[in-house]
């Protein structure tokens, strides 16, 4: 190789910040000089490979903490009781879908969600005593996040204000004698544990149609 060459290489290290300038006038001396220049080289490839293998940690550091991340963080500890059909919250997707598919009367008044799973809904199911028209099971991470619930009542059912007082006070009283937690927001009456909440709150539209929805998250 030529000093030409050389000192071209040399100038290269200098510009991509690998060699100081005092290395770099110190090599060209070097090279200008004729002087052996075998243990600058290998100094060179030391600093080269340190720095790959720097570059390989970072990189499979990064893989192994983005599929930690993305796991499903769940409490084993933790015990929820609010349960709808057999499901609680922090229940995985899978469970949720194998017992809905199972349930024979799923399949005849259909199932609802979306490809994502993210949602899962059914029909005309209990929960406390009393028939909800719409049960839908929300998803976060994989596992239950949310149970939404939703009993409704027009004009054509009869008297649809007292239909629904009636459904929401036959929930409120169930709930009251199992948590001795509970408080009002405009959001509806709360009633809650260490772990989990319970929100049930009645409306009318306009039309006339009246309804009572139960939410029940992780607190």
């Amino acid at each position: 190789m030529s000093k030409y060459e050389e000192l071209s290489k040399l100038k290269n290290l200098l510009d991509s910040g690998v060699l100081s300038q005092e290395e770099f006038e110190a090599k060209k001396k070097n090279i200008l000089s004729g002087a052996d220049n075998t243990a600058p080289k290998k100094s060179i490839k030391k600093t080269f490979v340190t720095i790959l293998v720097a570059l390989a940690i970072l990189v499979i550091g990064g893989y192994f903490y983005c599929r930690s991340s993305n796991v499903p963080q769940t409490n084993s500890n933790i015990t929820y009781k609010e349960s709808v059909e057999g499901s609680t919250l922090n229940i995985p997707y899978d469970i949720v879908l194998e017992r809905v598919k199972n349930d024979p009367s799923n399949k005849e008044r259909g199932i609802f969600g979306d490809t994502e799973k993210t949602s899962i809904g059914i029909f005309q199911k209990k929960y406390r005593g009393l028939v909800f028209d719409y049960v839908n099971y929300y998803f976060s991470s994989g596992v239950v996040s949310s149970i939404e619930l939703r009993k409704t009542a027009n004009q054509y059912d009869g008297d649809a204000a007292q239909i629904i007082k009636e459904a929401y006070n036959s929930v409120e009283s169930s709930l009251r004698r199992d948590y001795s937690s509970c408080q009002e927001t405009d959001e509806g009456v709360v009633f809650f544990n260490e772990y989990e909440k319970i929100t049930i709150h009645q409306e009318e539209d306009f039309s006339g149609q009246c309804e009572l929805n139960v939410k029940i998250e992780k607190k």
